[in-house]
């Protein structure tokens, strides 16, 4: 008997019952439906056919092996790509510049191979910028009015005086557009430095960050409130060559009557506990050496810093010499330093340090040589 159309006789390839018609499998079998499943006439077993589809997760192609000289990922024979700087790259050619397909490949040093092969010298860094012989460091908070008049003000009082300068003002923590103010002058001037405090932490703690960043022979700080004329740092310059610490008294000084009033008894407690005979302890215009706050550790982060800084640094044998400086009424802003909380910042910071500070007082003192 002949076999049927389209498909082989028995005994050939594709003679296997599996492989037949499902219609020729016998009438016991049944053919499920939409399940592309069948079942074998004798084990009854499901065949499963697949007709038109692979199942997931099966690939569809077989993997191409990328071609030697290619790079691809660690694990599949990538390779480092010899360029301008060395490019990991898949299946293509690297560009000149490091570039693939108009993308910018990743760069790194090395030879063929994952690895450098040699042990990686970085390009040496630019060499840096010698530090100035003075720095100018003022605390501003919520000071949006008078900003731009100091910083111009300190540039060219420091051009005024010759040599190279640097102007630091801290942030601490204003609420205003101090913080924008500052930023758009640090970009338009690289002799002025930017530091922000992230909340407003004290007239001591923003001090301190701006000294720290100070990087001048000798520092000199100030307000920020347009009160003292900075063209006087000239007359505190003068003093330098004998003394360590050239600090200013306000005379006169041009403040409300109840802020003479607080400033004259704090004065009086301050001689009387620690012997410290300097007039107006708390003035903000003040020129020493930088081996001064390198000495010295300072604590204070309110408006203590003033009297912490001369009874240390006359304990530490700095020579201390005072000059009378012009003070103007605020103009613009309105002033904190009466406010009861900095008061009271103030006294308990006395309190916590009286006891070192009263030691350090007493301690004999030596001179500190500048070196």
């Amino acid at each position: 008997m002949a076999p049927r159309r389209g498909h082989p006789p028995a005994g050939q390839a594709g003679s296997r019952p599996e492989h037949r018609d499902p219609a020729a499998l016998g009438r016991g079998s049944r053919r499920r439906t939409g399940t592309g499943h069948e079942r074998h006439p004798s084990s009854g077993r499901h065949l499963c056919c697949h007709r038109g589809r692979r199942r997931s997760g099966s690939r569809a192609h077989p993997r191409i092996p990328l071609p030697s000289g290619t790079g691809g990922c660690p694990g599949d024979g990538a390779t480092l790509v010899p360029g301008k700087g060395c490019g990991l790259v898949r299946g293509s050619q690297l560009l000149p510049g490091g570039e693939r397909n108009g993308r910018r490949a990743l760069a790194g040093p090395g030879v063929p191979g994952l690895m450098p092969s040699g042990p990686y010298t970085p390009p040496p860094s630019p060499p840096r910028a010698p530090a100035p012989s003075l720095s100018l460091v003022f605390p501003a908070f919520d000071e949006e009015d008078n900003l731009a008049e100091l910083m111009a003000g300190a540039c060219k009082v420091g051009e005024e005086l010759g040599g190279d300068f640097e102007v630091v003002v801290v942030n601490d923590g204003s609420r205003d557009e101090s913080p924008t103010i500052i930023d758009t002058w640090v970009q338009r001037d690289p002799r002025i430095r930017g530091v922000h405090l992230a909340k407003n932490s004290g007239y001591g703690a923003a001090l301190r960050a701006g000294l720290a960043q100070a990087r001048g022979t000798w520092i000199f700080f100030s307000d920020a409130d347009l009160q003292f004329e900075l063209a006087q740092l000239r007359d505190l310059l003068a003093h330098t060559p004998d003394y360590d610490i050239v600090a200013g008294f306000r005379s006169p000084r041009r403040d409300p009557w109840p802020r003479l009033l607080i400033a004259s008894v704090w004065g009086g407690l301050i001689r009387l506990i620690f012997g410290l005979r300097v007039r107006d302890i708390d003035c903000a215009f003040k020129l020493f050496h930088r081996r001064v706050v390198e000495t010295i550790p300072l604590a204070s982060v309110g408006a203590f810093i003033n009297t912490e800084l001369l009874i240390r640094a006359r304990a530490s044998g700095f020579r201390i010499h005072q000059v009378p400086v012009n003070h103007h009424r605020r103009r613009h802003g309105r002033q904190t330093g009466a406010h009861p909380r900095v008061l009271i910042k103030a006294c308990v910071e006395l309190g916590s340090l009286y006891r070192e500070l009263r030691s350090v007082a007493r301690r004999p003192r030596t001179r500190t040589p500048l070196g």
